[in-house]
């Protein structure tokens, strides 16, 4: 039974340790959406009037707009086939709402991060065992990142915050980067051993100018920092403000952008999103790229900056 114009209904895939998150961000930023109905990653929402889903949650890997509701998957199908004769850029999809009751809805798809595909995705993915030759999962969050935003490229810059024990940064140098990582703790030898890396081993509010000058010095990291890449262990208002007042002391700006990786320990935290967002518009000549979830990552989002 298609829906009528009184009603909207919208549905967004989130994994299910975050679905009090996006919970929270939906209740907070659109409070007018009504929860509706919840199964697996599968949650569901109605609005009262016509389409407004000009929002795409941080906290959901894929989300749009509900058309039709059928226990036969094969009306799906023939309602998708007469749509898309009606408009063949719209993309759509079929998604279960109960395998038992072979229930599904069929929606528009608004928004998907490339790393999910709700039809393989599972919810041990982001639990796989560490390669031996993987430093740390963080090669995982930035790899993640650099495949659904196609990032980085061979001979630039990029300095890392919080860059041991080098999961990152070994991404960094495989895609040929030139990486100075800024961390007190010991990085594995496979970036320390690599002509490309030098460390700083002390924290980020520690760096000096005189630490700087000298890392012009050196050929290989002569060019200006094109990336800063963060991943610190730190609450998202600290690891901003130490990543911010680095910048703004050393005028740092970074020529390509900033990629970084902020924990949600707290469910409140999904409260001051705008508050973050505001953070990087402040640096200026910046605009958010991407700010989502992505599979390697657990409680915490990726946040992309782009200089412009």
């Amino acid at each position: 039974m298609e829906h009528t114009n009184k009603k909207t209904y919208y549905y967004f895939y989130t994994p299910s340790h975050l679905k009090n998150f996006l919970k929270e961000e939906l209740k907070k930023f659109r409070p007018q959406w009504k929860f509706s109905y919840s199964k697996g990653a599968l949650l569901t929402y109605v609005e009262e009037g016509e389409n407004t889903l000009n929002y795409q949650p941080v906290f959901a890997f894929q989300g749009g707009v509900v058309h039709w509701k059928s226990t036969s998957r094969e009306e799906c199908e023939q309602f998708i086939f007469k749509q898309s004769d009606k408009d063949p850029k719209i993309k759509w999809g079929i998604f279960s709402m109960d395998d038992q009751l072979q229930t599904y809805i069929v929606g528009t798809v608004k928004f998907r991060v490339k790393s999910f595909q709700h039809d393989t995705w599972n919810e041990n993915q982001s639990n796989e065992v560490l390669d031996k030759s993987i430093p740390s999962r963080a090669y995982y969050k930035i790899q993640q990142i650099h495949e659904e935003l196609n990032l980085f490229h061979h001979g630039e810059v990029a300095m890392e915050f919080g860059s041991a024990p080098g999961g990152a940064s070994h991404f960094l140098l495989q895609k040929g980067l030139k990486v100075i990582g800024v961390d007190s703790g010991d990085m594995n030898p496979v970036c320390l051993n690599h002509p490309n890396f030098i460390q700083l081993k002390k924290g980020i509010q520690k760096i000096t100018a005189i630490d700087l000058k000298e890392i012009a010095k050196l050929e290989e990291l002569k060019n200006d920092v094109d990336w800063i890449v963060s991943d610190m262990n730190l609450p998202p208002f600290i690891a901003l403000k130490e990543i911010r007042q680095f910048i703004f002391t050393h005028k740092k700006f970074p020529r390509k952008g900033l990629v970084l990786t902020l924990k949600m320990t707290k469910i409140d935290m999904v409260n001051h999103l705008n508050d973050i967002e505001l953070k990087i518009q402040q640096l200026k000549n910046y605009r958010i790229h991407f700010m989502g979830i992505l599979p390697g990552h657990h409680q915490e989002f990726a946040l992309v900056a782009l200089r412009q």
